[in-house]
Parts: C-alpha cells; structure tokens; sequence
C-alpha cells in the first residue's frame, strides 16, 4: 500500500489556498490538513473530496501563538508532514511610501512574514516534517527589489520582501528541507482585485484554479528538492495568455533579497 502524501495548507477556507487544497483533496494517496483563521469558516467544499481530508487547524496567522500547532500535534503524535504551503496572507494596503501607515507596515509583516516563521518553527521544533520536506510560501512579484514592481504597496511589499528572505534563509540554513517562496501570479482573489482597485487597474486575468494547478505542478516537480539550493523563488506569470512557471536561478547575492533573473519563455 502506497503511504499517502500528507499536506498542510493555510488560508485553506478562501482564495488561492482553497484551490489547492479542492486540488490536494481529490487526488489519490493523499492527505489534507486544513487551517484558516475562524474555525467557524465555511469548509462544506470538504465533500468534493472527503476521503482525502486528515484534520482541521484554526490558527490566526496574526497570531503570536503556536497552540493550534501543539494542538494539532497533541491529536496527531505520529503526523509528520510531506509538505506545507503556507497561502494565508493579508493586505489591507496599498498606498505609496508618503502615505503609508507605520502600523501598517508592522501589520502586514506579523501576518506575512512572523506568521510564516510561526508556522515553521512550531513544525520543526515538535519534529512534524517528514526528511526531504516541501515548505513552500505563496508570495508576490511585489516584493522584488531587484525586479521592482511600478505599482504602490509599500507596506505589502516590505512583508513579501521579508518573506522571500526569511524563505531562502530557511533553504540556507536547513539542507534537508525545500524551501521556496512562490510568486502564484495575480489572480482574481478578493486580495487581487484589492490591488486593481488601487492600482486603478482591471480585476486580474488569472483564475484561482489556474494557480492552484500551476502552483500543485510546481510542488510536484521532481527535482524541486532540497539539493536545488539555487531555486531560490518562482513565479507564475502570464506570457501571450498562457501561463507559465518561471524560476529565478541566480544565487542570492548580499545586496539582493530575492529574484535576480528568471528564465523566460519569451526568450525559448
């Protein structure tokens, strides 16, 4: 009997982390553990694929606690994870430098960024991943320096920067584990069409379960392992309406935190 793949996804009861995990749960040999924020959240979709589901998580991203991780552990001693995709995030803002909130800035780095570390440190520290475990962070293109957006967000952007960091440094720090973060394009989220509205641009092109499929590919590839130190962040961008995954492979240098270059399809 084959043993199943065992998942955890965030931000599993809306948006881009509920197409993966409707994804996640109709697939054979596989098993889904679901966290959202409100425990209260509407999972009646479960049934698209109930055989497939593990457990449920509530925990606030925003949240300084680790409970819901011991809680989690508490119910299942032996669970060791294949993968976490950690797709909880927020944004709230999207306003250029001279307008931007400090508060909001300490706001979306909690949530984006400490809200990631969380997760990470409670897995590790109760030895819940299994060796050669995915840990993989959706992201965002806005957080580029080098390849710096032309759109306000500087609160949002500061978080998704630090998250990109805080993944490579992960993969850095932690050979065994494959850690990426994941820019999973713009998609028609109620995040997503936040930004339009501020950027004063139409809704996004890109469907949720577009992503959630690139993003499951991306996962899936075979040679995304920890041995692939370069992969430092990939994206999901929409190239002659089609989309495509795009890697950046240049090493981090210590003047950039995250995408370099990526290998264009364009240039094929």
């Amino acid at each position: 009997m084959t043993k199943p793949q065992i998942y955890l996804v965030t931000g599993a009861n809306r948006g881009i982390g509920n197409g993966i995990a409707k994804l996640l749960l109709r697939r054979p040999d596989t098993k889904v553990i679901v966290s959202c924020r409100k425990k209260d959240a509407d999972f009646s979709w479960k049934a698209v694929g109930i055989e497939g589901q593990l457990d449920d998580m509530e925990m606030d991203m925003g949240n300084d606690s680790c409970e819901p991780i011991v809680e989690l552990h508490q119910r299942n001693p032996d669970l060791k994870l294949d993968c976490v995709i950690a797709a909880a995030g927020m944004v709230t803002s999207m306003k250029p430098v001279a307008q931007t909130n400090r508060q909001s800035i300490l706001d979306h780095v909690n949530v984006n960024v400490n809200g990631v570390l969380r997760l990470w440190q409670g897995f590790t520290v109760l030895q819940m991943l299994t060796p050669n475990a995915k840990f993989v962070a959706l992201s965002s293109s806005c957080g580029s320096i080098a390849d710096m957006e032309p759109v306000p967000g500087l609160a949002y952007g500061i978080s998704k920067a630090g998250l990109n960091f805080l993944m490579k440094k992960i993969h850095q720090e932690h050979e065994d584990i494959c850690s990426v973060a994941v820019h999973p394009g713009w998609v028609d989220t109620n995040m997503g069409r936040f930004a339009a509205e501020a950027w004063g641009a139409k809704k996004p092109s890109m469907e949720v379960g577009e992503s959630a499929e690139k993003v499951l590919e991306l996962v899936s590839l075979s040679f995304l392992s920890p041995c692939q130190a370069m992969v430092q962040m990939v994206a999901i961008v929409e190239v002659d309406g089609s989309f495509h995954i795009m890697f950046s492979t240049q090493i981090i240098h210590t003047d950039r935190y995250l995408v370099d270059r990526f290998d264009d399809p364009r240039e094929e």
